[in-house]
């Protein structure tokens, strides 16, 4: 339901639908839900219910806490992407891939994978990567407009944050920023083009998990980082009304100050950390 950043737009579709109101839904018999864990990210809305109308819905999904109540659902926790999975899809179905579409799913197991630097880059993605290359996409644009086409603006919001509100716990091993609206509007910054922030707190060495706290209706939204597998962020996530992946999630802290959901947030962290020194 959020906004597309401004780095995916020339990769948009012409005619593209961004949003589609519950009742013009009724001139669909069939829906792919692709990429939604949940029922609240649907555009349409959570209280839609699809059945209700008629409609047959299809999920294809590889976050592993899924919950989505589809008629067909297709959940693969091990995939690197949604996108791995549509193009085994098509290739068992034999459909023809365009260079066009080669593209745009070589572009959606690049940015999921953090361009092959995260955990999930598992050969299964790489050689997904390489047939889809094989097939037209244009690999070398995705890389191109994704990571080496950062806005000034954008780089001087991360410079002010690391220099100047750069918050830690447990001696460096976790960091992160607070996103208000008053920094974004001071560099010009829209809150749809920050999701890749967190990364300037996962780049750091020594960090192990990073997060990012931004005020939302009487709360505070989390996005949380882990840098290595022993440390999961899914398990802080799903603790905070929240899930995703286990070292990529996100949640949601109740509370009345920044303060207390800092000192939330860094609770449930230590918990984590002591957890995984347990488990070792």
């Amino acid at each position: 339901a959020d906004e597309i950043p401004e780095v995916y737009a020339s990769f948009l579709p012409d005619g593209l639908l961004i949003a589609v109101a519950p009742a013009d839904l009724k001139a669909y018999c069939r829906v792919f839900l692709l990429d939604v864990s949940n029922p609240k990210r649907l555009s349409a809305g959570a209280a839609l219910k699809f059945a209700d109308i008629n409609i047959q819905t299809l999920c294809l999904d590889h976050h592993p806490d899924n919950n989505v109540l589809a008629a067909f659902s297709w959940v693969d926790a091990k995939a690197s992407s949604t996108s791995e999975m549509v193009l085994r899809l098509a290739d068992a179905a034999s459909w023809r891939l365009s260079p066009k579409s080669a593209t745009l799913l070589a572009l959606g197991i690049a940015t999921d994978t953090g361009c092959f630097r995260f955990d999930n880059s598992s050969p299964a993605a790489f050689r997904a990567q390489a047939r889809l290359i094989e097939s037209g996409a244009d690999f070398s644009r995705v890389v191109r407009e994704v990571y080496f086409s950062k806005p000034v603006n954008l780089a001087a919001l991360e410079a002010d944050l690391l220099c100047n509100h750069l918050g830690t716990a447990f001696d460096g091993r976790m960091a992160y920023f607070v996103l208000d609206p008053e920094i974004l509007s001071k560099h010009g910054v829209l809150l749809r083009d920050t999701e890749n922030v967190i990364d300037v707190l996962r780049a750091l060495k020594g960090v192990e998990c990073a997060a990012i706290l931004r005020p939302l209706d009487g709360g505070w939204k989390l996005s949380l980082r882990s840098k290595t597998p022993a440390f999961s962020a899914g398990r802080i996530a799903r603790r905070l009304e929240g899930g995703g992946h286990e070292m990529a999630a996100g949640g949601f802290i109740r509370a009345s100050s920044l303060e207390e959901a800092v000192a939330t947030l860094i609770a449930n962290v230590e918990i984590e950390f002591n957890e995984a020194q347990a488990r070792q």
